[in-house]
C-alpha cells in the first residue's frame, strides 16, 4: 500500500496543469455569456453557420425547379386589377328557377315571395321583382321546359336555383341546362332537392342525398351548395325554416360580372305593350306592330339607336328609349330609412306587371296606382262573385289535374299535353327491383287505403300470418324507444329556463347571430359598412318554438378574435411583401383613375345619357317599330323575352371557324353539312357546318362524320363572333319529343379568317390504250383538253405501284393525255391520280324565331334522315357501292418445254429426266403371284402376330388414357379448392378495404 501511494504521488507530479484560454473565439464566447447570459451570442450553436457546406443544395437543377415553383405560386396569388364597372344603383339580381316539370318551381317562387313580402301569389307569369333588403332586390323567373328558353335564361341569369326531384333522381333537363350554362359563362348555381317527403326516412334518404350531392358536385364544382326542401305546409308552400335558410344564402350571395355580359348591354323584359295605331291594326290585322318593352338595363351602357337582338324574334333597331322612375326602388336609397335595420310593410314592394301584382305601374306619360278600395255591393252580387270564383278555381283544377301511371315514369296531363320524364342513368348506377313488401305497400296506397295496411275485409290475424317478419320488426321498433318525461312545467325554474326561447323572452342583439352563426362570415364585411341585408330580419326570426342555447359572451369574444387572427394570416399570405405587390398596386391605381375621372366629369354634365348611354340599373322604356305581328298575337309571358345588344363586329356575316366536339352523352355522330341550331352570343340560328381536321401541313381535310372521342374543326356561315366565344349546338330548336340528350355539340370560336379553305380527297382513274415502252396514252381520266392542261406535271400511279407523270394533252380522243412511267406498264393496269379539291361552305343562316309561333315550336330545315323517316322512304342503295365477294382464280402456269435440239446439247445433269406416264401396264404389274404352301403359312403367322401386337398396343393406350383422365380430375379438383380459397381471401380483403374507404368518405 505504501508503494501504491508513492506511485500516485509521482503520477500527480508528472501531469500538466490545465491552462485556461485567455484569447480566441471560445474565450470571447464564454466572456459574453458571463457578462450577459440573456443576450449571449449563440450564432455558433447554429449548425447551418458552423458547417454551411453540409446544408447547401446538392443538385442545381432540383433547386432551380423548386425556386421556379415557389415563384410561380407566389405569382398566382396576385390578381390583375380590373376596372370597377359596378353601377351606382345596380339592377335587381336575376334569380332563375330551373327544373323539370312537376318538381315545384312555382311553389318555390311563391314561398320565397311569401317570405319576403308577406303576400300570396296564386299564379306566376313572367318576371317578378321583390325587395329583399335595404339595398338589394331580386327578380325571380321561372324557366319552362323548353330548350330555347333554357338557353336564353342561361345567358342572363345571375343565380340559378336548380330543382331536382329527389324521389325520381336526376333528369336529362338538369344536365342539359348545366352544359348550356357552362358554355355561356356559368352563373352561380345552387341545387335544391324537392319531394323528400316521398322517400323513406333513415338510411335510404341519407344515401339518396349523398348520391345526388356527389353527382351534383361532379357536374358543378366540389362543395357546391345543395339545399333540401323537406315538406309542404298547409298552404301548399314549403317549410318556413327551409325557405328561411335558402333566402339567407341568396341574400349574402355575391356575383362576379361575366366578360360577355360586362361588354354587352341587355334587358330582361318584364312588361310589353302594343302601341300601334288602333286604326291601322283594325284595317290591317297582320301589319307590323310598334311595341314598347320595359325592363332594367343590365351589363354595359345602352346607347340609343344601337342594334339589339330580340331573342326568338331577330335583329331589330329600336326607335325610342326613355328612362323611367324605378318602379321597385331600394329602400336604402331613401333618406328616411337609412338608419333603420328592418323594412316596414310599405317598403316590402313587389313588381310583376305580367303576373298582375304590384301597386304601382309607371308609364312614359302616366302613373297607374292600384287601389284596394271596397265598393258596396248587394248580397246577390257577392253570391255571383263567389260562384264565379269557385267556377274558375274548378276549371283551373281540372286543367292542372294529372294522371300518374304506377308502373311508368310518365305523367298525362288532362289538357292533352304529354310529358315523358327522362331519367339520367350513369354507368355506376344499378337498378334494383322493389321488394314484395314495398310493392304491397304501393298497392294499398294506390287503392286508397291510406289509414292502414289492413282493410275492412282483412283482420289483424290474417295480416300477421301474411307478414310475420314485418309485424315483429314493428314491435321491435316500438319497444326500442323509452317514453320521454318532460318534467313538471308548474315549476318556476323550468319555465324560466326556456323563457328566452319564445318571443316573450329577453332577447339581446347577438341572439340572432348565435342562431345563424353559419352566415356570420359571409355577412361580416357588409355589416361593417352598414349594408347588411337585414331587410327581413323580422321574417328571419323563427316563428315556431326553437330552443337555442345562448353562448356566453367570453366564448363569443374568443370566436371573433379567432376570426380576426385567421383573416390577418390570410391577408399576410396573399398580400406578401410590399415590394412584391407594389407593381399591382400601381396597376390598380391606374385602372381606378379613369373611372373616377369619368364619374367626376359626368356628375357635372347634365346630359350624361347623351354621351355614355343609359347606365345599368336604370328602368327604361324601349319602343321597337315594325316588329312581326306574331310576337303580339302569340305572346306568352311564361317564355322569357331578352333584348341583347349587338357589337359592330357581330353585325357582319361571314365564315366562322371553330373547334368542336360531339357531346359525350349524345348517342349519334354528326354528319357533315347536316343542319344544326347553334347558340353563339345572343343569337340562335340554324346553319350547315362543314367538319374538317387539320393535317401536319396545316391542310384542312374534310370529314364525313365527326370523330367519336376527339375534337375537330367546323366551318359554318353566320354572324361573326369574337375569338374564344363558346357556343353549343342542338339538333332542333324545340325538340320536346326527343328521348335522348338534346345537346349535340359544344365548341369555341377560333378565328374569323375569310381565307380558310377546306379540301377533300379526289381520286381520278384512267386506262392506257397505247403503250410504247415507258410512255403510255391514257383515256377516261379527264373530259377535256383544258382539264389535262391544269394537271400537267401531276404525279400518277398504277395499281401495281409504278409511278409516272402527266406530260401533254392529246387532240383526240377528248380528255386523253400522254404520260411517262418509270417502267413499262401493261394494258390491264389502272392508272389513278390523287388530288385535293376545295369544298364550298353552304351559306345557310336561318334565325330561330320560336316566339313568333303559336305553340313556341320552331321547325327549320330537316335532315335527310328525318325526311326519310317521316315519309317512310328506304335508303337508296347503289350497286357499285355494294361489296361483292371476290373470286380469285388460281394462276395456272404452262409446263416447261425444252426443245429436243436443245436437249441434245445439254449436259446430262441438266437434261429433263421426267418420264412420261404410260398408258399400258408393264408385265410386272400384270402377272399373277402364286405362293407356295410354306409361304402361305408364313404369311398367315405374320398376320396373326401383327394382330396380337396391335391389340396389346390398343389396350395399353386405353389404360394410359384412363390413368391420365383420373389424374387430370384430381388436379382439377385441387385447383378448384385453391381457387375457392383464394377467392375467399380476396373477398375478406376487399370487404375490409371497402369499409375503410366508406368510413373515410363519411
Amino acid at each position: 500500500s505504501n508503494e501504491y501511494k508513492s506511485y500516485l504521488s509521482m503520477e500527480d507530479e508528472s501531469q500538466k496543469i490545465h491552462k485556461k484560454r485567455k484569447a480566441g473565439a471560445k474565450f470571447n464566447k464564454k466572456k459574453r455569456q458571463k457578462l450577459d447570459p440573456d443576450n449571449a451570442d449563440s450564432s455558433n450553436d447554429d449548425p447551418r453557420k458552423r458547417n454551411p457546406k453540409a446544408f447547401s443544395f446538392q443538385s442545381v437543377n432540383k433547386t432551380t425547379r423548386l425556386v421556379h415553383r415557389a415563384l410561380e405560386a407566389q405569382a398566382r396569388r396576385h390578381v390583375m386589377p380590373e376596372v370597377d364597372r359596378t353601377p351606382v344603383e345596380p339592377p335587381p339580381t336575376l334569380v332563375a328557377v330551373v327544373g323539370s316539370p312537376k318538381v315545384g318551381k312555382t311553389t318555390l317562387i311563391r314561398s320565397l315571395v311569401k317570405h319576403y313580402t308577406k303576400q300570396n301569389v296564386n299564379s306566376l307569369k313572367g318576371p317578378l321583382t321583390v325587395v329583399t333588403g335595404k339595398n338589394r332586390r331580386c327578380t325571380f323567373v321561372e324557366c319552362p321546359n323548353d330548350i330555347s328558353a333554357m338557353i336564353d335564361i342561361a345567358k342572363v341569369a345571375d343565380l340559378v336555383l336548380l330543382l331536382v326531384d329527389a324521389n325520381f333522381g336526376f333528369e336529362m333537363e338538369i344536365f342539359e341546362f348545366l352544359n348550356i350554362a357552362q358554355a355561356h359563362g356559368l352563373p352561380r348555381i345552387m341545387g335544391v332537392l324537392t319531394h323528400l317527403d316521398l322517400l323513406r326516412q333513415g338510411k335510404s334518404m341519407n344515401k339518396t342525398k349523398r348520391t345526388l350531392k356527389h353527382r351534383f358536385w361532379t357536374e358543378v364544382h366540389q362543395g357546391a351548395k345543395l339545399f333540401y326542401l323537406t315538406s309542404l305546409s298547409f298552404d301548399d308552400l314549403y317549410n318556413k325554416r327551409d325557405i328561411l335558410n335558402l333566402a339567407r344564402f341568396i341574400s349574402v350571395m355575391k356575383f362576379k360580372v361575366l366578360s360577355w355580359r360586362g361588354t354587352h348591354p341587355y334587358v330582361v323584359v318584364d312588361r310589353m305593350e302594343d302601341v300601334t295605331d288602333p286604326e291601322e291594326t283594325h284595317s290591317k290585322p297582320k301589319c307590323d306592330r310598334d311595341v314598347a318593352l320595359y325592363g332594367w338595363v343590365r351589363g354595359a351602357n345602352l346607347t340609343p339607336g344601337s342594334l339589339m337582338h330580340v331573342c326568338g324574334v331577330g335583329d331589330h333597331t329600336f326607335g325610342d328609349i326613355t328612362t323611367l322612375p324605378d318602379p321597385c326602388p331600394c329602400p336604402g336609397q331613401l333618406k328616411s330609412t337609412t338608419k333603420r335595420r328592418t323594412l316596414s310593410e310599405k317598403e316590402r314592394m313587389m313588381y310583376g306587371p305580367m303576373t298582375g301584382v304590384g301597386d304601382l305601374i309607371i308609364d312614359k306619360d302616366a302613373v297607374y296606382i292600384k287601389t284596394n278600395e271596397k265598393v258596396n255591393k248587394n248580397e246577390g252580387d257577392d253570391l255571383i262573385d263567389e260562384l264565379a270564383l269557385n267556377h274558375n278555381l274548378l276549371v283551373d283544377k281540372v286543367q292542372q289535374s294529372e294522371i300518374k301511371l304506377v308502373k311508368s315514369n310518365q305523367t298525362v296531363i288532362s289538357s292533352g299535353e304529354f310529358h315523358q320524364r327522362r331519367r339520367m342513368v350513369f354507368e355506376d348506377e344499378v337498378q334494383k327491383e322493389p321488394s314484395p313488401i314495398r310493392s304491397k305497400l304501393l298497392e294499398h296506397a294506390s287503392s286508397g287505403n291510406f289509414g292502414g295496411l289492413v282493410t275492412k275485409a282483412e283482420t289483424t290475424e290474417d295480416f300477421t300470418q301474411e307478414y310475420p317478419g314485418l309485424v315483429a320488426k314493428a314491435a321491435e321498433d316500438c319497444t326500442r324507444h323509452d317514453p320521454v318525461s318532460y318534467g313538471d312545467w308548474g315549476d318556476e325554474t323550468q319555465r324560466e329556463g326556456i323563457r328566452d326561447c319564445f318571443v316573450t323572452g329577453t332577447w339581446n342583439d347577438n341572439d340572432d347571430n348565435d342562431v345563424y352563426d353559419d352566415f356570420e362570415d359571409m355577412e361580416a364585411m357588409e355589416s361593417e359598412e352598414g349594408e347588411i341585408d337585414s331587410g327581413n330580419e323580422e321574417d328571419e326570426k323563427p316563428e315556431d318554438t326553437v330552443t337555442e342555447d345562448k353562448e356566453p359572451s367570453d366564448k363569443l369574444s374568443k370566436y371573433h378574435k379567432k376570426k380576426e387572427r385567421l383573416k390577418a394570416l390570410f391577408n399576410d399570405e396573399y398580400d406578401g411583401n410590399e415590394d412584391e405587390s407594389k407593381h399591382f398596386v400601381e396597376l390598380k391605381e391606374q385602372s381606378d383613375a379613369q373611372p373616377r375621372l369619368n364619374k367626376e366629369f359626368f356628375n357635372e354634365e347634365p346630359d350624361r345619357e347623351r354621351y355614355e348611354g343609359h347606365r345599368p340599373g336604370q328602368y327604361v322604356r324601349i319602343v321597337f317599330t315594325k316588329l312581326p305581328f306574331e310576337l303580339v298575337r302569340h305572346f306568352d309571358p311564361q317564355y322569357p323575352l331578352v333584348l341583347g345588344g349587338v357589337a359592330p363586329v357581330e353585325q357582319q356575316m361571314g365564315l366562322v371557324q371553330a373547334r368542336v366536339k360531339r357531346h359525350r352523352w349524345y348517342p349519334k355522330i354528326l354528319k357533315n353539312q347536316d343542319p344544326i341550331v347553334i347558340s353563339c352570343g345572343w343569337r340562335r340560328y340554324q346553319t350547315r357546318p362543314v367538319y374538317s381536321i387539320q393535317d401536319h401541313n396545316m391542310r384542312q381535310r374534310m370529314l364525313k362524320y365527326t370523330p367519336e372521342h376527339m375534337h375537330c374543326h367546323a366551318t359554318f356561315y353566320g354572324p361573326l363572333a369574337p375569338p374564344n366565344t363558346a357556343f353549343i349546338a342542338t339538333q332542333g330548336a324545340t325538340d320536346k319529343r326527343s328521348s335522348s340528350f338534346r345537346i349535340v355539340m359544344t365548341g369555341v370560336v377560333l378565328g374569323l379568317d375569310k381565307t380558310v379553305e377546306v379540301v377533300k380527297k379526289l381520286k381520278l382513274t384512267g386506262t392506257p390504250y397505247k403503250i410504247y415502252k415507258n410512255t403510255a396514252f391514257l383515256k377516261g381520266m379527264f373530259s377535256s383538253v383544258l382539264e389535262v392542261s391544269k394537271f400537267e406535271g401531276a404525279i400518277i400511279k398504277t395499281v401495281s405501284g409504278i409511278r409516272g407523270q402527266i406530260k401533254r394533252p392529246l387532240s383526240a380522243p377528248a380528255g386523253a393525255c400522254r404520260a411517262t412511267f418509270e417502267d413499262k406498264i401493261q394494258m390491264s393496269d389502272i392508272v389513278f391520280l390523287r388530288c385535293w379539291v376545295g369544298v364550298d361552305i353552304p351559306k345557310l343562316y336561318v334565325p330561330v324565331v320560336n316566339l313568333l309561333a303559336e305553340d313556341k315550336v320552331w321547325s327549320g330545315m330537316r335532315t335527310v334522315g328525318e325526311i326519310r323517316r317521316e315519309q317512310g322512304l328506304a335508303i337508296p342503295v347503289k350497286k357499285d357501292s355494294q361489296y361483292t365477294p371476290i373470286e380469285r382464280r388460281d394462276k395456272v402456269f404452262k409446263p416447261l418445254v425444252v426443245p429436243k435440239n436443245l436437249q441434245k446439247n445439254l449436259p446430262f445433269k441438266t437434261k429433263p429426266k421426267l418420264s412420261k406416264k404410260r398408258n399400258n401396264q408393264l408385265y410386272v404389274t400384270k402377272r399373277a403371284v402364286v405362293n407356295e404352301p410354306g409361304e402361305k403359312k408364313l404369311i398367315t403367322l405374320m398376320q396373326q402376330l401383327l394382330t396380337a401386337q396391335k391389340d396389346s398396343d390398343k389396350r395399353r393406350s386405353d389404360k394410359k388414357k384412363q390413368d391420365r383422365a383420373k389424374h387430370d380430375a384430381q388436379v382439377a379438383q385441387l385447383d378448384r379448392k385453391l381457387h375457392n380459397k383464394a377467392k375467399e381471401r380476396r373477398k375478406v380483403f376487399y370487404r375490409k378495404n371497402a369499409k375503410a374507404d366508406q368510413a373515410e368518405k363519411d
